[in-house]
C-alpha cells in the first residue's frame, strides 16, 4: 500500500517519483541503475553522475550524451542490451571492480591498468588549466610548482600530479564542477579540469572571471573499461566500435556531442531551412493542417513516454545496485528495494515490520531527523550523509545516506527517497586492492617497490640514527630450478620467506626483491647489530633443508650488509651497495655475510662511477637526451622482404657526442633503471613509426631490445600492450628481443610473457644464443621465432674451429625446429660469405650496414617513391 493520499494521478505520481528521485541521486553523487537484473545479453553500464557532455541526465531524467548514444550504436552492432546507471565516479570504479558493472567509461593510466581491461581508445582528451583572469602565467606544469590547484578525487589528473610529485600543492574536491566553484571563489591559484568539460561550463557564462590559461597538458586517452578477465565483452565492445567508426555513425555522434563547429553549421544549416519555409507563407493553412497532426502525434508518445516512466521507476526502485526507499511525510516506509535489505541482511518485508530509527544509531538518526526537517522547510530539496547502520544480525556496517524531498503540484511534501550506498564492501575491495599493490604474489612479503618506499623515507627523515639494509641472495638457486623444475623453485622462495620471518621482529620489513633476492630493513640497528641478525639468519637458513620427489637440497645464502642514514645518497645507491656487498660473498664462495666497506677503492670508484650514471640517465629520460638508431638485418637465402631492421639505443652527452649502451647500461641495471629505460624505448619507437605511416607499409620488422627487469613485472606487460592499443602500429611488424640470460633468469615468467604478446601477434628473438649452459635443453620449450647467434662466435670462426662448431650447431638447431637464424657481428665480406654458405637466414654487422639514427631511416622512407 501506499501509505498515503495524493491529488495526482498514478502515472503522473510515479513519474513525479521517478524525476524527484533521480534528480536528488545526481546531487547525493550515490549511483543510479536504470534496467532489470542482467540476462546473458544484458550489460551494465556506468557512469559520471553529472559529466557533460559525456554523460549526464537531461531535464526529463534520461541518461544522455557521447557515451550513451555511442555505446547505443555500439550495443545495436554487438547485439547487446544496454542498461546505464550512473553515480559519483569512485563508486562506480568500485562497483566495476566488484563486477557490479560491466562497463565503465574512463580515461586511461597506468594505475588503471593495473586493476581493468581496455577497449580500443577511441578519444584522446586533453586536461587543461584554469585560472582567474590576471591570474599566474601557466605554460606547462613545472608552472604550478609551490601552487595550490583543485583537482577532482581519484580522476586522471589527481592520479598524474601524485605520480609526478613535482611539489604542487592538490586540493581535492568530488567533481569538476566543485572545482570550479571553489576556483571562482579566489581562494586557490588554478583547476585542472578536463578541456571539453571545462571549457563547456565557461561557454554557458557562469564563470565569467575564470579563463583558461592556455596549452593544454596531461593528454588522456579514453576507452570503456571493463572487469580484468572479460575478454569476451571487451572483445564484443572492440568489433561494435570498429563497425560504428567504419559506417561514419561514429563521426554523426562526435559532431553532435564534441565538435562546437559541426554544430554551429548545423545551426546555420537550420536558420537557413527556416527562412526557406518562411517564402512558403501562402502555405500557411496547410502548415496549420501539418501542425495539428503533430500535435496530436506528441499527444500519443507523451502518453507513451509516462507509461514508460512509470515503468522506469519500477525497475529502477526494484532492481538498481544501491539501496532505495520511499518513505510517507511523516517517515513511514512505503516501500524498500532488495538492495537496501540485502545491505541490513534481511528482506524487504523484515525491513518495514520495524521503524527506520531502528536500523541507525541513535545519534545518526538524529542528525538525519534534523536535516529532514531542513527539507521539509524548503532549505534544500536534497541532502547526504554518512553514518552506521546496524544489521539484522547485530553487525555494524558504514553507508553513505541520501535523501531526496518530493513534492506535489501544490508544493506540500508528498514524501521523500532514501539511497543508501553501502561503504563495507568498497572498503574491504580497497583494503586488498592496497595490500596487492605493496606485497609480492608469490610469498605475502613486501615487494621492492615498498621497500623502496620505505628506505626513502628513512633517507629523508630528519635524524641522525643508523640504519641497515641486508640483501639476501640464495646459494645455487638456479640448481633446485633445473633439476626439479620452476614449481619446486617457487616452493622454496616461500620456505625461505617462512624461514626469514621467523627470526625477525614482527615490525621488521621482510621484501622480496624478485627471483631469489630477499631483503630485510633494520630501522635504528648500528653496523654491528645488522651483521648480527644477518649472521643470524644465514645460519637459520643453513640449519634448514628443502625436499622435492625424493631429492634434498641444503639452503644457504650470501648476504650483503649495508649502513647507511638520512641524507647519505639515493634509494638505487642503497640497494646498489647492499647488492655489491652480496656479489662480494658470493665471490669469496657464498654462505657468508659481507658488510659494505666505504674504504674499498676499487669498488667504492665503481659505485660512485654508478651513481653518476644514475643521475645522468635519469636527466636523459626527464630531458630527453636519449636517440634511437637502427642497424639492418639482411636475409641471406631469399629476396630482401622490406625494412628489418633493430632499434639501438644511443646517449647524446653534454658536448654532443654520442655514449654507447656498453657505458650506461650497466649501471642501469645494478640500480634497477631497465625498466624506465625500456619504456622510454618503446614509447618512442611505436609513435615515430606511427607518425611515418609509408615507411610502415614497407616495413617487414623492427626489433626492439626488452631487458630481463621488464619482462619479469607483469605490469609492464599491460604498459607494453597498452601502447601497442594506442600507437596503433600492427603488432605482425613488431618483434621483441630478449637476452638468454635475461630469459634463463625467470623462465616461467618469460614464457608467459613470449605467449601473450605472441597471441597478439608479435614475434619474439632469443639474442646472445649460445653463451649459456643449457641453451638446447631449454630451446625447444621457448615460444621464440628467430635465434640471433652470440656475435663473439661468428668473430671467432675465422680463427677457432670449436667457435665455428657452436655457430653451425646453432643454425642447425634453428632450421629443425622451425626457427629463423641470424648470425650478430658479421663485419665483414668473408664472414659474410661464410654465414650464408652455412645456410643462416639473415645477416647483421657493419657488413651489411652500420647502424644510423632512427629519424634518418624514415625520413629516407617518407622521400623514397611509391
Amino acid at each position: 500500500g501506499s501509505g498515503m493520499s495524493l491529488s495526482v494521478g498514478r502515472s503522473e505520481l510515479y513519474s513525479r517519483v521517478l524525476a524527484r528521485a533521480v534528480l536528488g541521486l545526481l546531487m547525493v553523487g550515490l549511483p543510479v541503475t536504470v534496467g532489470v537484473e542482467a540476462s546473458p545479453q544484458e550489460v551494465r553500464v556506468g557512469g559520471d553522475f553529472s559529466y557533460p557532455p559525456f554523460e549526464f541526465l537531461d531535464a526529463r531524467g534520461r541518461v544522455t550524451g557521447f557515451n550513451v548514444d555511442l555505446l547505443a550504436a555500439i550495443g545495436r552492432e554487438a547485439d547487446l542490451e544496454l542498461i546505464h546507471g550512473l553515480g559519483a565516479w569512485h563508486r562506480q570504479h568500485n562497483a566495476l571492480l566488484s563486477g557490479r558493472l560491466d562497463v565503465l567509461p574512463m580515461f586511461i593510466s597506468d594505475t588503471r591498468d593495473i586493476d581493468v581491461d581496455f577497449t580500443q581508445p577511441f578519444l584522446i582528451v586533453n586536461h587543461e588549466v584554469f585560472i582567474r583572469k590576471g591570474g599566474p602565467e601557466v605554460n606547462d606544469l613545472g608552472d604550478l610548482v609551490g601552487l595550490e590547484v583543485i583537482v577532482e578525487r581519484n580522476a586522471f589528473s589527481h592520479e598524474q600530479l601524485e605520480q609526478l610529485a613535482i611539489g604542487i600543492r592538490l586540493i581535492l574536491v568530488r567533481s569538476e564542477s566543485e572545482a570550479m566553484q571553489l576556483l571562482a571563489t579566489g581562494s586557490h591559484d588554478a583547476a585542472i579540469l578536463g578541456e571539453l568539460r571545462g571549457r563547456r561550463m565557461l561557454s554557458k557564462g557562469d564563470y565569467p572571471d575564470i579563463t583558461t590559461s592556455g596549452p593544454p597538458i596531461l593528454p588522456a586517452a579514453y576507452a570503456f573499461a571493463v572487469q580484468e578477465g572479460n575478454d569476451e565483452l571487451r572483445d564484443r565492445l572492440d568489433d561494435g566500435l570498429a563497425r560504428v567508426k567504419a559506417s561514419g555513425e561514429f563521426n554523426t555522434i562526435y559532431a553532435r556531442w564534441l565538435d562546437p563547429d559541426a554544430q554551429a553549421a548545423f545551426w546555420e544549416r537550420m536558420l537557413k531551412l527556416f527562412a526557406a519555409l518562411a517564402i512558403g507563407v501562402v502555405a500557411v493553412m496547410l502548415g496549420v493542417s501539418i501542425w495539428l497532426r503533430t500535435l496530436r502525434r506528441q499527444v500519443r508518445l507523451r502518453t507513451r513516454e509516462l507509461a514508460e516512466s512509470e515503468e522506469r521507476f519500477r525497475k529502477t526502485f526494484e532492481h538498481a545496485a544501491i539501496g532505495l526507499a520511499w518513505l510517507t511525510p511523516s517517515g513511514e516506509w512505503v516501500g524498500v528495494n532488495p538492495s537496501l535489505a540485502r545491505s541490513l541482511g534481511s528482506s524487504p518485508a523484515e525491513v518495514m515490520k520495524e521503524h527506520p530509527r531502528h536500523w541507525l544509531a541513535a545519534q545518526d538518526f538524529r542528525r538525519l531527523l534534523t536535516r529532514a526537517r531542513g527539507l521539509a522547510r524548503g532549505d534544500r530539496d536534497v541532502f547526504s550523509l554518512e553514518c552506521s547502520f546496524r544489521r539484522s544480525d547485530d553487525q555494524l556496517g558504514w553507508a553513505e545516506i541520501g535523501v531526496s524531498v518530493l513534492r506535489e503540484t501544490s508544493g506540500a511534501i508528498g514524501g521523500f527517497i532514501v539511497v543508501l550506498d553501502d561503504l563495507s564492501e568498497s572498503q574491504r575491495l580497497a583494503a586488498q586492492l592496497s595490500f596487492r599493490e605493496t606485497h609480492d604474489e608469490l610469498t605475502g612479503l613486501a615487494n621492492r617497490g615498498e621497500l623502496e618506499k620505505r628506505v626513502q623515507t628513512l633517507l629523508r627523515k630528519n635524524s641522525i640514527e643508523t640504519h641497515v639494509l641486508l640483501y639476501i641472495d640464495l646459494d645455487h638457486f638456479k640448481v633446485v630450478n633445473e633439476s626439479c623444475g620452476h614449481d619446486a623453485g617457487d616452493e622454496l622462495l616461500g620456505k625461505v620467506g617462512h624461514v626469514l620471518s621467523d627470526e625477525l621482529e614482527e615490525d621488521t620489513l621482510l621484501a622480496r626483491l624478485g627471483g631469489d633476492e630477499f631483503a630485510v630493513l633494520l630501522e635504528a640497528h648500528s653496523a654491528s647489530q645488522g651483521m648480527e641478525v644477518a649472521e643470524n639468519l644465514r645460519e637459520a637458513l643453513a640449519r634448514g633443508t628443502f625436499s622435492w620427489e625424493g631429492q634434498s637440497f641444503s639452503l644457504k645464502a650470501s648476504v650483503g650488509v649495508v649502513t647507511f642514514r638520512a641524507g647519505d645518497e639515493l634509494v638505487g645507491g642503497v640497494l646498489g651497495a647492499a647488492d655489491s656487498a652480496c656479489y662480494m660473498a658470493k665471490a669469496e664462495g657464498g654462505n657468508r655475510s659481507r658488510a659494505h666497506v666505504a674504504g674499498d677503492d676499487t669498488r667504492a670508484g665503481r659505485l660512485q662511477g654508478d651513481v653518476r650514471w644514475v643521475a645522468r640517465i635519469n636527466k636523459a629520460l626527464e630531458e630527453g637526451h636519449f636517440e634511437l638508431f637502427s642497424q639492418a638485418i639482411k636475409p641471406l637465402q631469399k629476396l630482401d622482404e622490406g625494412e628489418h631492421y633493430e632499434i639501438l639505443l644511443r646517449l647524446r652527452d653534454a658536448g654532443g657526442q654520442l655514449v654507447g649502451p656498453g657505458e650506461f647500461l650497466p649501471a642501469a641495471e645494478r640500480y634497477y633503471l631497465m625498466e624506465n629505460i625500456d619504456r622510454w624505448v618503446l614509447r618512442t619507437a611505436l609513435r615515430m613509426l606511427a607518425e611515418h605511416p609509408r615507411h610502415l607499409d614497407s616495413l617487414s620488422l623492427c626489433t626492439i631490445n626488452l631487458s630481463g627487469q621488464s619482462i619479469s613485472n607483469p605490469e609492464f606487460q599491460r604498459y607494453l600492450e597498452s601502447r601497442l592499443d594506442q600507437y596503433r602500429v600492427p603488432a605482425s611488424k613488431i618483434c621483441f628481443e630478449i637476452t638468454e640470460s635475461a630469459a634463463m633468469a625467470d623462465l616461467n615468467q618469460a614464457v608467459r610473457f613470449a605467449r601473450r604478446l605472441k597471441e597478439r601477434g608479435c614475434r619474439f628473438a632469443l639474442d646472445d644464443f649460445g653463451i649459456g649452459m643449457s641453451s638446447f635443453a631449454y630451446l625447444r620449450n621457448l615460444p621464440f621465432d628467430i635465434l640471433k647467434i652470440d656475435g663473439t662466435f661468428v668473430t671467432g670462426m675465422k680463427t677457432q674451429p670449436l667457435d665455428k662448431l657452436i655457430v653451425e650447431s646453432v643454425s642447425r638447431a634453428a632450421w629443425l625446429l622451425g626457427k629463423q637464424s641470424v648470425a650478430e657481428f658479421v663485419e665483414t665480406n668473408d664472414l659474410l660469405h661464410e654465414v650464408r654458405t652455412m645456410g643462416i637466414e639473415y645477416a647483421q654487422g657493419y657488413a651489411i650496414e652500420r647502424p644510423r639514427p632512427l629519424a634518418e631511416r624514415l625520413a629516407a622512407s617518407e622521400r623514397s617513391p611509391a
